[in-house]
């Protein structure tokens, strides 16, 4: 299996506008990508012991699998 990187990014509504911009340049090097439907959903128990240990249990469907 392999490693998972996941990036969260915050942007002020200003800079939505630089993104924009920047999405056919930042397209033309990364190359043509696909997109795909990503289901996640995560699992705790009631009294979110999870949570408190700092384990999170994410199951994800993409396409059908």
């Amino acid at each position: 299996m392999g490693d998972e990187i996941e990036l969260k990014l915050a942007v002020t509504p200003s800079d939505l506008v630089k993104i924009r911009r920047a999405k056919s340049m930042l397209r033309n090097q990364l190359g043509d990508r696909k997109k795909a439907d990503v289901v996640s959903v995560y699992y705790d128990t009631p009294a979110r012991v999870l949570k408190r240990n700092g384990i999170s249990f994410r199951l994800r469907r993409q396409g059908g699998k």
